[in-house]
């Protein structure tokens, strides 16, 4: 057998002797004289000397630790010479080889002064060069982590769970052609346009972000969040236009969706990629597909933003890749309709959405006959929220775990419709529900390739919204200002100023002016009226009237707060301390009732009629009675409704009502079912109308014709686990 070469070296450490096999040359090795451990070169005239071949072990040894310079050891303090050579170990496994002509050194090793300071010093030493290694070695790691705080965006070479960077090492795939900054955004786009409180139609959900307070229900800030952190886009580069938005509200009016759109795709460049969110109702009309936004009325295509306006405007962008996502016809069967709804998708609409333009990839979050599910506590809706789940890692359910994303990647939209519409498929399923998303249209044809030089796409402007006489309309909506119908509900004015669409100067010039003195009869009987309404509400009371608000709320000793629109189930036979709480419900409800009467009753005094005939009377001020007229008969109808609701609970627990119901939610219906209720109703309704067409383009008739459309009447709907 061929004997093995071996070549000397000299330990660094202790100046030993070291005999090491020429095929173990630049591999760690660790000293066993002093422990110190190098790595040996082989000089061009190094002698070679002949040794027998070593005894290796069959167990693999494990991967060698980072090449680095120990403290040295204190030698042995025997005396004696140190021998012509020694032994050494390979850094990882205990295979030895020593010496032929020398004897081992000695294992023995006798007490010295400072000894266990010499220790500690080692021990230090070893852990500093141990983390220094380290931090070496997840460098990038580091810096992803540290840049994922600050930013909230992961550099674009780290992603957990993925493989290597192509042109790195390891990947075996050629780099891109120039170098891209670790720190460089993506060319990714997103503009969020959401509708809420609608003025005629039935409200969109979303919890509201409260400073301080920690939001436990998934919203559209959740979604922003979940786009930023695992979408890649920048939070510079998401646009949200909506009367909810935490910052900078807006009302989504029809000429601000449009304009806010459009100067959002003009701002859009060639390399980037682009999502615009529709969120609100939609509605197909005589065979057409529309966008409702805030002041859209189902019955009135003018006012309704064309399906193909919105692909037109898409087609001329010229970013690489388009994507539209719908959510639209919006229901909540726990909240009812409060006001009309778009109901299910039509065919029509289905046809349009499946015919976009070349290059626009078109997601809705229903199918024809269906509709866009809420449930009690998800606000964000069964859509929007699976996909912010589709988006978010974590045990392996995030659809893009484990894949890395590149700058010149589009956004993965089929990868997530197909793991969203699965989450959703068993989210509406536990509620005996169905709904399908819809993704049509054709992936990008585009050749532009990523640019890190290109300054970022600039902030789209906002649009102005323009009330007419701002002034004039602030002061008529401080007159009539009122809490929402429905206790509870908000936390402030029905309808914001800034809410409301533009009227025409010349329709509000008969109400300037309309000062009356302090004891006039409609004055006193109005602002009574009002304050009034604001007395029974749990919602923040205008600073105008707060004092005269706190005064009627000592006396009358409850509010709104008794309203429980939702009775959780206590199960079969434990029905008593519920049916007890619901009968002191009541008799609040009832005492509330009494004062409301009153008041309706003191504006309808023949004194305050008369002096509403006066010529002096200004039209302002007749408008102003007209409203809180309807307003309090209104109000009447909600609550009889509500009481005769806890009349039916108090003689049997509503139906269906098993295991399996976790209780019941007062969801809103178009006619009152109560007699009392029907009375006030049908008076509401028709001194709303009266409103509209006296008053036209006008604060009263908005506020009209929201009120006119909304549902009076309730009803028990069961809402399960």
């Amino acid at each position: 057998m061929a004997q093995a070469q071996v070549v000397q070296a000299t330990c660094p450490g202790c100046k030993t002797v070291l005999r090491i096999p020429a095929d173990w040359l630049h591999k760690p090795i660790r000293c066993k004289n002093c422990g110190t451990t190098m790595q040996a070169r082989s000089p061009a005239t190094a002698p070679l000397i002949t040794a027998k071949p070593p005894v290796l072990p069959t167990k693999a040894p494990p991967l060698p630790a980072p090449s680095y310079k120990a403290p040295p050891v204190m030698p042995p303090a025997h005396p004696g010479p140190a021998p012509s050579s020694a032994g050494f170990d390979f850094d990882g496994d205990e295979c030895a080889f020593d010496s032929p002509t020398a004897p081992p050194p000695s294992r023995r090793r006798t007490k010295k002064k400072g000894g266990k300071a010499w220790v500690g010093v080692a021990i230090l030493g070893g852990l500093v060069l141990t983390l220094g290694t380290l931090a070496l070695v997840f460098k990038d790691k580091l810096r992803a982590g540290i840049q994922t705080a600050v930013t909230g965006q992961l550099p674009d070479d780290e992603e957990p769970g993925s493989s290597p960077k192509p042109g790195s090492p390891g990947s075996g795939n050629k780099g891109p052609s120039k170098a891209i900054p670790a720190n460089a955004q993506f060319p990714r786009r997103a503009m969020i346009i959401s509708v809420h409180n609608y003025l005629y139609a039935n409200p969109i959900n979303d919890a509201p972000e409260v400073k301080g307070v920690k939001n436990e229900d998934p919203n559209i800030e959740w979604l922003v969040r979940s786009l930023n952190l695992n979408l890649r886009i920048p939070l510079t580069q998401i646009v949200r236009l909506s009367d909810n938005a935490p910052k900078g509200p807006l009302p989504p009016l029809r000429k601000v969706i449009e304009e806010g759109l459009v100067n959002f795709l003009k701002t859009c460049r060639k390399q980037d990629r682009i999502m615009v969110f529709f969120v609100g109702h939609t509605k197909e009309v005589n065979d057409k597909a529309y966008l409702v936004p805030l002041e859209g009325e189902f019955d009135n295509v003018e006012t309704l933003i064309p399906l193909e306006w919105v692909y037109a405007q898409l087609a001329k962008c010229e970013a690489r890749q388009k994507i539209l996502v719908l959510d639209g016809n919006r229901f909540n069967a726990a909240q009812g309709e409060e006001r009309p709804s778009a109901g299910p998708l039509g065919e029509k609409f289905q046809k349009e959405l499946k015919s976009p333009p070349a290059g626009v990839q078109v997601w809705s979050a229903c199918s024809a006959g269906q509709q866009s599910q809420e449930f009690e506590g998800a606000s964000l809706g069964a859509f929007l929220d699976s996909i912010r789940l589709a988006l978010t890692p974590g045990k392996g359910k995030g659809a893009l775990e484990g894949k890395i994303q590149k700058h010149d990647d589009e956004i993965p939209v089929q990868v997530l419709f197909e793991k969203a519409n699965a989450i959703m498929a068993e989210q509406v399923g536990k509620r005996k529900l169905k709904q399908v998303a819809l993704l049509a249209g054709s992936a990008p044809d585009s050749d532009v390739e990523f640019d890190p030089a290109e300054k970022p796409a600039a902030l789209p402007a906002m649009p102005v919204v323009n009330t007419g006489d701002i002034r004039l309309v602030r002061e008529i909506m401080a007159d009539i200002s009122l809490p929402p119908l429905k206790g509870g509900e908000g936390n402030g004015t029905d309808v914001l100023f800034t809410q409301l669409p533009p009227f025409p100067v010349a329709a509000l010039e008969a109400f300037k002016g309309g000062a009356l003195p302090e004891d006039s009869k409609v004055r006193k009987a109005v602002t009574n009226a009002r304050v009034m309404l604001w007395a029974i509400s749990t919602a923040t009371v205008p600073g105008d009237i707060k004092a005269e608000v706190d005064a009627v709320r000592k006396k009358l000793k409850v509010d709104l707060n008794v309203m429980q629109t939702r009775q959780n189930n206590p199960g079969v036979g434990n029905d008593g301390p519920l049916k007890t709480r619901v009968k002191g419900d009541a008799t609040a409800i009832a005492k509330i009732i009494y004062h409301l009467v009153r008041q309706l009753d003191n504006l309808n005094e023949e004194e305050v009629k008369a002096e509403l005939m006066e010529a002096t009377t200004p039209k302002r001020w007749q408008a102003n009675h007209e409203f809180l007229v309807a307003r309090l008969n209104a109000q009447l109808a909600y609550l009889e409704e509500y009481s005769g609701l806890l009349g039916q609970m108090l003689k049997a627990l509503p139906e269906p009502n098993d295991d399996t119901v976790a209780g019941w939610k007062m969801a809103s219906k178009q006619k009152a079912g109560d007699a009392a209720g029907k009375k006030y109703d049908k008076a509401a309704r028709a001194q709303f109308a009266k409103i509209i067409t006296k008053h036209p383009n006008t604060p009263w008739s908005v506020l009209s014709k929201r009120e006119n459309l909304t549902a009076l009447g309730m009803d028990w709907q069961a809402f399960f686990n």
